[in-house]
């Protein structure tokens, strides 16, 4: 919210392009983390939705009843929690432990946990991956370049 209103307020952005924004700084973040997210549309909508329960909220500030001041009291809480934009099923699609067991500890209450530098070991495993990938694309190349140098005589029609 706070990257929504800095762009939308101190930018003097339009709401759209704030939410646009918002969403393109976000996605990143969780792509860090190696944790599928919804299509980029969906999470614009979340942005939006959320937006828009706030100037609700917003619009209602002096009402002192207690429903108001529940739904005020479960808004700033939620705040608190993870703006989850995971993709719905990214449990399953998780394959690396310790990446699911890292959104799982962002899911609690309290969201235990946070990310570092980068996990080197596993920059170095995909470096190598790709390495091994660029190689074999190369050789492939080659071989069939060197196929369709190599010309074999006509074949006579005479015969045997």
């Amino acid at each position: 919210m706070k990257v929504l209103f800095h762009y939308h307020n101190d930018k003097n952005m339009s709401l759209k392009d704030s939410i646009d924004k918002s969403a393109s700084l976000l996605l990143p973040i969780w792509e860090m983390a190696r944790i599928p997210t919804k299509a980029p549309n969906h999470v614009v909508e979340h942005i939006r939705k959320l937006h828009s329960y706030w100037q609700g909220l917003k619009k209602n500030v002096s009402r002192r009843s207690a429903t108001n001041l529940s739904n005020q009291a479960k808004f700033q809480a939620s705040l608190d929690e993870l703006f989850d934009i995971a993709h719905q099923d990214a449990m399953s699609i998780i394959r690396i432990e310790e990446d699911w067991l890292f959104l799982l500890a962002q899911r609690e209450k309290g969201r235990r946990g946070g990310m570092g530098g980068v996990d080197k070991a596993l920059a170095l495993k995909e470096e190598r991956a790709m390495k091994r990938k660029l190689a074999a694309e190369k050789y492939a190349l080659k071989v069939s370049s060197a196929a369709a140098a190599t010309v074999l005589p006509p074949m006579s029609n005479c015969s045997i």
